[in-house]
């Protein structure tokens, strides 16, 4: 064997360990990703079930601090603004392509909290 083919396979010997220990390391980082992925998805499926129970006992809140003084003391303590949307609901009709609504849609039977 030549000088020069030796030292060509020395050059590729060592080209190859190195992207062995690439890829060695790349894997960890994927693996370690991939937890921190999954960790993060579980918290976040959690924040959405507790983000729909707080908005349920916010809205209950807020209808009961029209009753209530000392619940609507509370808020106005903290600096939250209850507006209620009081109009009654009316049940829909369906509207023919013919003929444009003549009044605006139904108000949401959940009243909007502004804070």
């Amino acid at each position: 064997m030549s000088a020069g083919k030796f030292w060509v396979l020395i050059t590729l010997s060592l080209m190859i360990v190195a992207l062995i220990i690439a890829e060695v390391i790349s894997d960890g980082q994927v693996v370690a990703l991939t937890d921190a992925v999954s960790g993060n998805q579980a918290k976040l499926s959690r924040m959405q079930q507790q983000q729909e129970i707080l908005r349920q006992m916010v809205q209950k809140l807020a209808i009961a601090s029209q009753t209530d003084p000392d619940v609507a003391e509370l808020l106005k303590n903290h600096g939250i603004k209850v507006t209620l949307n009081n109009q009654p609901e009316t049940p829909s009709t369906p509207v023919t392509p013919a003929t444009p609504p003549t009044h605006a849609a139904p108000a949401p039977a959940v009243p909007p909290v502004a804070q």
